[in-house]
């Protein structure tokens, strides 16, 4: 249950903080050069796997669900972009490519994280045979 409360609050946290760092207008080359994608690339996969992951401790993934967190993030990116506007940045379908591809990988990552863990509770808890155990 802490465990539970702890994800909640940080994806909040996160998604409050991300909201406000896209809605501040940046004086001119403040991030590096061909930064901007690789950005919004990190900051949305960061934001899906948390996403994801408050979800998994709510009810088990399904497929069903891996695309609701991808939906959800992917409109949430649009919104982003839109509600930049107002404060003086642009909008860019590019960058909501980015955001997009982000998710995919934050959200492929808890998949495989729980695949993981699936196999090992399956073995009951211990780790596969060997390599050399398993030439043999």
């Amino acid at each position: 249950m802490r465990f539970r409360r702890l994800v909640g609050v940080a994806l909040a946290a996160y998604w409050i903080f991300l909201f406000a760092s896209t809605h501040v207008r940046l004086p001119q080359d403040t991030l590096p050069r061909n930064t901007d994608k690789a950005a919004h690339f990190a900051a949305y996969a960061l934001l899906a796997f948390l996403l994801g992951l408050w979800m998994s401790l709510r009810r088990p993934m399904t497929a069903g669900r891996y695309v609701l967190a991808f939906a959800i993030i992917a409109a949430y990116g649009i919104l982003d972009e839109l509600t930049q506007i107002p404060v003086g940045r642009t909008a860019d379908v590019w960058d909501w490519a980015a955001d997009c591809v982000g998710a995919v990988l934050g959200i492929g990552a808890l998949w495989l994280i729980g695949q993981g863990f699936r196999a090992t509770s399956l073995s009951g808890g211990k780790p596969g045979p060997a390599v050399e155990d398993r030439a043999s």
